[in-house]
């Protein structure tokens, strides 16, 4: 039997032809697939959107306050208020730019009336802005006919890695890296094409030298990223360009402006290199094997990468985040440490990515997509109904933690403020509580940081198991001198009114794998001098692991 389809025109009805009917259903056919297709992207992405939305809530709103971060402000307070940075009165054994760049949010917060910590927050916040509206601008030049929701996917995506960590470590050195560097790293993929202002290249490159600043061995990134771009255009001729030359100049004014405004380099540098080691005991290989399910992705993408990078549309933004993934990955495993930020860029720039190869796959539907008010509406809808149990499980969360707040901020908050406080410990141990209540911090330094590559020095001399690293008993002697005297000179300094005292009894120093038994108060009456600043305290109360003591009025 013959198709037919009858039209309803002027009253009358009539027979449409059968390769016209054919035509019409087909084309009906497509509509209909469209719409289906428009309406599971739109799902999907509010979905997408919904969960960035909660993650930024989660992040700047209600996680805690990260105590590396508590210690970079306070020092940065300290700065500004006259102290020598890696001087009598403020020792950090990170390199400046991060107590730099603490001096931001500690004006604003001064100047607004603000508490610290929301104001790093509220600067990272803007950062991150800052960053995606730039590589937005690099987008619309290189690819001026890509369409809103499109890049709005990419720009998402973006957003993603500079959120990619847990609440803790907001505002945390390896974060600001990541969210500095990316729009340097689209300027430099795509090179003439980005469509820069000679300003704006020396503005983006001397950003993104002063990113990796902030942890120098990721230098490693910029190196990775320029031997990618050489062998994608088998060309030097990028390195030419001002955002790498002003890349470089920044980083060397950087080192020159370090060595002339502190001793980092002659005083702390050495110390560092006798002791530091000690927070990072664990070899490459114990760390690439903890990292195992990261690398399995990284070396699928890589895999991909190679397989397909001739039909990828985005295949040199996808493969220079692969080159900076492999060598921030590289830069976290030589630090030893294992801390999880420390692999933040490397798990960053992989989910870059991994997510610029799925751009690639999804780029020939996205037309088939525009951002509509359904959108907005779904992705409300859908926020609010994530962000319910990310609220409750933070109530829940915060009553916990009120009931079992630790014991260092239970004495520490009942202080008043600009009371000098001090905590024997090898760790910043709650320190935020230190800048939330304005106390004094009575010691030079954030903590103990010397002391835990003295003592496994110390006892594999008396036969005990030996350190990470072998040091002559000379120096060992002399930093242990060192550590006393400076801690007795704090005491003399600012008076400590309360002072706890963390027994390490049955557990791991600090990272260490050698579990040692470990008196701080014991080990530095050793000192004669020490002894005598001590006689002006009495002990208080015993809690655990903690003894408190208070000076004798």
């Amino acid at each position: 039997m013959d198709s037919v389809l009858f039209l309803r025109a002027n009253g009358r009805t009539a027979k449409a032809p059968d390769h016209k009917v054919s035509t019409l259903m087909q084309v009906s056919v497509v509509r209909t697939q469209t719409h289906w297709l428009s309406r599971i992207l739109t799902f999907v992405l509010s979905a997408w959107t919904a969960l960035l939305l909660c993650s930024l809530i989660n992040l700047f709103v209600l996680s805690p306050a990260g105590w590396d971060q508590s210690w970079y402000l306070y020092a940065a307070h300290r700065v500004m208020s006259g102290a020598q940075l890696n001087g009598p009165q403020l020792v950090e054994v990170d390199p400046p730019l991060v107590i730099w760049f603490s001096t931001i949010p500690v004006f604003l917060a001064r100047l607004l009336h603000l508490d610290p910590l929301v104001m790093l927050k509220l600067v990272v916040l803007v950062m991150i802005a800052g960053s995606l509206l730039w590589s937005a601008r690099i987008l619309r030049a290189v690819f001026p006919a890509m369409s809103p929701g499109f890049l709005y996917l990419a720009l998402s995506s973006l957003l993603s890695a500079d959120i990619f960590l847990h609440g803790f470590d907001v505002g945390q050195r390896e974060q600001i890296l990541v969210i500095l560097v990316v729009p340097y790293i689209l300027s430099r993929v795509y090179g003439e094409r980005s469509k820069l202002t000679f300003a704006e290249l020396c503005a983006i490159g001397a950003i993104g030298g002063a990113a990796v600043c902030f942890k120098p061995h990721q230098v490693l990134i910029l190196v990775a990223l320029e031997l990618f771009i050489a062998a994608w255009t088998r060309s030097l001729r990028q390195l030419a360009r001002p955002d790498f030359l002003c890349a470089i100049v920044a980083i060397l004014t950087y080192i020159a402006a370090v060595r002339l405004a502190t001793p980092y380099f002659s005083a702390m540098v050495p110390v560092l290199l006798e002791t530091y080691w000690a927070y990072g005991p664990y070899s490459a290989l114990h760390l690439i094997e903890a990292k195992s399910r990261f690398n399995l992705i990284l070396l699928l993408a890589i895999v991909i990468f190679l397989w397909r990078r001739r039909t990828l549309r985005f295949g040199v933004v996808s493969g220079a985040f692969l080159a900076c993934s492999l060598a921030a990955s590289i830069a976290f495993y030589i630090q030893h440490t294992g801390w999880t930020y420390h692999a933040y860029p490397f798990e960053a720039f992989l989910l870059l990515a991994v997510l610029w190869i799925i751009l690639d796959l999804l780029f020939p539907y996205m037309a088939a997509w525009d951002i509509r008010s359904s959108f907005a509406v779904s992705t409300l809808l859908l926020a609010l109904v994530l962000l319910v149990p990310v609220i409750i499980y933070r109530h829940h969360r915060a009553q916990y933690e009120a009931a079992h707040k630790p014991y260092v901020e239970t004495i520490f908050a009942q202080c008043p403020p600009q009371t000098p406080v001090y905590l024997f410990s090898t760790s910043i141990d709650n320190f935020s509580v230190v800048l939330e209540h304005h106390l004094v911090w009575a010691s030079r330094f954030a903590h103990l940081w010397m002391l835990p590559a003295i003592l496994q020095n110390e006892i594999a001399e008396a036969g005990g198991p030996p350190p990470g690293k072998v040091l002559p008993a000379e120096v060992v002697a002399k930093l242990a001198a060192l550590q006393r005297s400076e801690t007795t000179e704090d005491f003399q300094r600012w008076k400590p009114a309360v002072v706890i005292v963390r027994q390490y009894q049955n557990s791991e120093l600090r990272q260490n794998p050698n579990k040692l038994d470990f008196d701080p108060l014991a080990w530095f009456l050793r000192s004669p001098q020490f002894a005598a600043e001590w006689a002006n305290y009495r002990l208080k109360t015993r809690h655990g692991d903690y003894d408190v003591y208070t000076r004798i009025p």
